[in-house]
């Protein structure tokens, strides 16, 4: 991940948190690099420098991108000066990541003039809206506020993530594609992409005579993605064509054997997809 790219302008406003064994670490190359002069000609003024080398001030993120070459699997951050808690960063994408990156579909970026500061998620299920905050608390060791059928988070750094690394737009969801982390990901991601893309925008009809898997979405070119994997996996899905009651686009699985292949291969979490899902797999089989 490109840090620098991800905080753009407001890259000298982010710190590093480090833990203990991390930030002897860091103190000890920024020692063997020239200590406080290292810091000084890099743009830090000196009493700063030693009170970053003493431990008693966090180091700008610029700066350690700077000194340290090599970044480890997460990252403590935190906006100065600003009331936004403490945020491990994942620098690297996984299948519970690329799962809220489908379940957001129903989510959306909390802006101020354009300047996102957090994101929400709405669903009526209060139990999945758990399941989902374990995700996050896992990955970003930060917890999700729940209040009624909504969860939200008040990060900037969460909220950039998922605004610039994961491409959700400030406004709208008409111009969200596929992210390209997930589109050149392997099939393990994919898939946790696409259940988490059935469960916020997914429909599953268990008719006995004419059963369905069916995604929505405004966006067309995020389904002509998800039918190519299911493509590669071995289903066939039907051409995206546009609902007219909803105007939104909609793309179908196609075949019995497909939807048994789909039923047999994804495991959604909201437990009204899974059990429907359960139940298309028995019926089908």
């Amino acid at each position: 991940m490109d840090l620098e790219k991800l905080f753009d302008e407001r890259l000298k406003g982010v710190r590093v948190l480090p833990d203990q064994k991390e930030s002897k670490k860091i103190r000890r190359v920024l020692l063997l690099k020239g200590g406080a002069r290292y810091l000084v000609s890099i743009g830090i003024n000196r009493h700063t420098a030693y009170q970053i080398l003493s431990g008693r001030r966090n180091l700008p993120l610029s700066v350690y991108l700077k000194a340290v070459k090599k970044l480890p699997g997460k990252i403590g951050l935190k906006m100065a000066k600003n009331l936004s808690p403490k945020v491990l960063l994942p620098l690297s994408l996984n299948a519970q990541l690329a799962y809220i990156a489908g379940a957001m579909r129903d989510g959306w970026l909390i802006c101020v003039k354009d300047r996102p500061i957090g994101i929400g998620l709405a669903q009526k299920d209060r139990s999945w809206l758990k399941e989902v905050s374990s995700l996050f608390e896992a990955n970003f060791e930060i917890k999700p506020k729940i209040s009624g059928e909504r969860l939200i988070i008040y990060s900037e750094i969460v909220a950039l993530y998922f605004h610039k690394f994961l491409e959700m737009p400030l406004h709208g969801q008409k111009d969200w594609a596929m992210p390209y982390e997930i589109l050149h990901s392997g099939s393990k991601v994919k898939k946790a992409f696409v259940e988490g893309f059935l469960d916020a925008e997914g429909h599953i009809k268990t008719s006995a005579r004419d059963p369905q898997i069916i995604f929505y979405q405004n966006n067309s070119e995020v389904l002509r993605s998800i039918a190519e994997f299911l493509s590669q996996s071995g289903m066939t899905c039907g051409s995206i064509r546009k609902d007219k009651r909803s105007r939104n686009c909609q793309m179908a699985i196609c075949g019995r054997a497909s939807l048994l292949r789909f039923a047999k291969t994804f495991e959604p979490r909201l437990a009204k997809k899974k059990k429907s899902l359960s139940y298309l797999r028995k019926a089908l089989s």
